[in-house]
């Protein structure tokens, strides 16, 4: 019998499943995707910023050594060097290197690369994106300058816009990015090692050859305890879906760098600001007790006068039972109740991190149980005055009290209060509460109830990011980049963001049997990767 051909078994479409680490991204789409990136309205007002009409021609486009930095940050790079960028270009065809941009005449030379590296830093350094090519007109009668004309690249952007408008311009267009945020900070170790305290000639002071690295703590982790570290601190910003949404693809959307760890409050409003500065829009942020233990005048006015809401874990200095505004009122845990409260409500417990799923859905009801007895709002937020006008939870039919006789004709399901009849309490007042009073430890949903604990859970999309970035596709760590100082550091993370956020995307859809977004933008073809199934031959 002759022997038979080789037969494959197809598995269903649901028993099959595409892994993302089986797919990577050819060098055909590496090569469009950087030279897209590089060509991009946020890039090109940078490279037009770097042009000059005196002296010698540069014989390699700035461009292309930005679309070569891209290029090689999408590999997912063990370190992202200049000298790394020269040898990858050494390897591919004259072909390819002339898509990224460079001369078919001309050899790889890591000097050139280097000269236009800094041509870039150097514009970025000073602080704007580019100069008018125009002459600029003011209203005659405000003196206020008029818009620049579409030809003008010109934009005003400190590090942190640049950053994220950056970032955003590796997200395509069709990418929806959620209203609801989460900002987190990692640490990123210098690759200068520090020795001994000196001053420089502006009497600043500095440990290392990186003069605007600093010192700063960094938490406990399981792979380490609570240490110091010489570096900067990447504070960075991801989108969230709403509770019970559908699931998103965990993308960076901006980042801001700062020495040490210190500043945290500030580094995130400077990056909501940066955010808000392009076309996108938060209105609800997710922070950790990292950034909401800075006072109130830090963090949570600027984010009140922005109109963005705050959902936040509280630091045990922020939680416990404290006197309201008015008689038979207390804080609690950051909201304001009636005085009713039993004290078995009072000072509970949150569940700890080694707590079951059961046992924390337990805990989170206890915290519910709470709710019948909250102050809520009475009306309309009055944003002129800043003010909230409050009714007692008698007064809104959520508990049965004495003093207020009406409430008694409620249903027994109805919580009835101990509350002694002609004794005051806050259970059928009404109030007005300014944005100003206890503003640090207040926020929209009750701390550690059930809506609270689903719509914090969303934060943990920020820890996945930083998980990838440093562990899972990415190695930002130690060496990853060996360049320094503050503006160096920050604009080639910016660069490997990008990278990232270029190959999730093709990963999180390929795994979803879904197009890439850049696929569509830029018009490829559907992509092929190797058939999930067995094939099984026959022997000698």
């Amino acid at each position: 019998m002759s022997l038979a051909l080789a037969t494959a078994q197809r598995p269903s479409p649901e028993a099959s499943t595409v892994r993302a680490h089986q797919i990577p991204l050819t060098v055909n789409q590496r090569l469009r995707r950087a030279s897209a990136y590089a060509h991009s309205p946020e890039a090109l007002r940078l490279v037009a910023a770097t042009h000059r009409t005196k002296g010698r021609r540069r014989l390699y486009p700035v461009e292309a050594v930005l679309a070569a930095i891209v290029f090689h940050g999408l590999t997912a790079p063990e370190r992202l060097l200049l000298t790394d960028v020269a040898a990858e270009l050494k390897i591919l065809t004259k072909s390819q290197r002339l898509k990224l941009g460079f001369p078919i005449d001309r050899s790889i030379r890591y000097a050139r690369l280097y000269s236009g590296y800094r041509a870039l830093l150097r514009e970025i350094e000073s602080g704007t994106c580019s100069v008018h090519n125009h002459e600029l007109e003011a209203d005659p009668r405000t003196g206020d300058a008029w818009p620049c004309p579409p030809t003008c690249y010109y934009i005003a952007a400190n590090l942190d816009e640049f950053a994220v408008r950056m970032i955003l311009t590796s997200i395509p267009a069709t990418v929806p990015i959620p209203t609801t945020v989460a900002i987190d900070s990692t640490d990123f170790e210098s690759h200068a090692r520090p020795g001994h305290r000196s001053i420089d000639e502006n009497d600043d002071t500095y440990w290392s050859a990186d003069h605007d690295a600093a010192w700063g703590y960094r938490t406990s982790t399981d792979r380490r305890p609570t240490s110091r570290f010489h570096g900067y601190s990447t504070h960075a910003i991801t989108g969230c879906p709403s509770v019970g949404g559908e699931p998103i693809p965990q993308l960076a959307l901006g980042i801001a760098v700062r020495p040490g760890s210190r500043g945290s409050a500030p580094a995130a409003l400077s990056l909501l600001d940066a955010f808000h500065a392009t076309r996108h829009r938060a209105d609800e942020v997710l922070l950790d007790r990292g950034y909401t233990t800075a006072s109130a005048e830090n963090l949570a006015h600027p984010l009140r006068n922005r109109g963005i809401r705050l959902v936040m874990d509280l630091h045990i200095s922020q939680r416990g039972t404290r006197p309201g505004p008015r008689a038979g009122t207390i804080w609690q845990d950051g909201h304001l109740y009636s005085s009713a409260l039993p004290q078995a409500l009072r000072d509970l417990e949150p569940p700890k991190p080694t707590d079951t799923a059961a046992d924390k859905s337990r805990i989170h009801e206890q915290f519910d149980a709470r709710e019948p007895f909250r102050l809520v709002p009475h009306s309309r937020h009055d944003d002129t005055r800043g003010t909230q006008r409050l009714k007692g939870p008698a007064l809104a039919g959520h508990v049965r009290c004495s003093n207020t006789p009406a409430t008694m004709r409620l249903g027994p399901a109805v919580p009835t209060t101990n509350c002694t009849q002609g004794v005051p309490c806050g259970c059928g007042v009404t109030l007005t509460v300014p944005d100003t009073l206890r503003a640090r430890d207040r926020q929209h949903l009750p701390w550690r109830s059930t809506t609270w604990a689903l719509s914090f859970a969303r934060r943990s999309l920020i820890e996945g990011l930083f998980g990838n970035i440093r562990y899972n596709t990415t190695s930002m760590n130690r060496g990853y980049l060996r360049v320094f100082g503050h503006t160096a550091t920050t604009f080639l993370l910016t660069l490997a963001f990008a990278g990232y956020n270029m190959r999730h995307l093709h990963h999180w859809y390929i795994e979803r049997g879904l197009p890439d977004p850049w696929q569509i933008e830029l018009d490829e073809k559907p992509h092929r990767h190797e058939p999930d199934w067995i094939y099984r031959t026959r022997g000698p």
